[in-house]
């Protein structure tokens, strides 16, 4: 399941800036979410996942991919210890260049190791700018 939410140009502070969100069904199982592609270039600003309920076990690690290459420095580790219904984790930024410049049409990957354990829903939102 995958959403836009359009902030038009100068709203609420966010010029040219979009969120995808996308649901991961099981954070625990190693596997991939799609959100929707763009009608525009774009790049990631910054990206976060909150999950549905307590993993266990060992901590999930979470990239975005675009065309089946990594985002460069784009990952989250959802910690199992303390984890809990609510809890947000934050996405490290990406680093920049090529693997962080999305092309029209170009959907993003969420990737989960399923390292962790416990069928547990996620939520990932990631913010995007538009290239000129």
């Amino acid at each position: 399941m995958a959403n836009i939410t359009h902030y038009k140009n100068g709203t609420i502070g966010f010029p040219n800036s979009h969120t995808l969100t996308t649901i991961i069904d099981d954070i625990s199982t190693a596997g991939s979410s799609w959100t929707s592609s763009m009608p525009f270039d774009y790049e990631i600003e910054n990206a976060h996942i909150t999950i549905y309920g307590a993993i266990t076990g060992a901590d999930a690690n979470i990239t975005i991919e675009v065309g089946g290459v990594a985002v460069a420095g784009c990952a989250a580790v959802v910690a199992n210890a303390g984890s809990a219904a609510g809890s947000t984790f934050v996405f490290s930024a990406p680093t920049g260049g090529a693997t962080n410049e999305m092309a029209e049409n170009d959907p993003l990957e969420i990737i989960t190791d399923g390292a962790s354990t416990g069928a547990i829903k996620a939520i990932v939102n990631i913010s995007i700018r538009r290239r000129a």
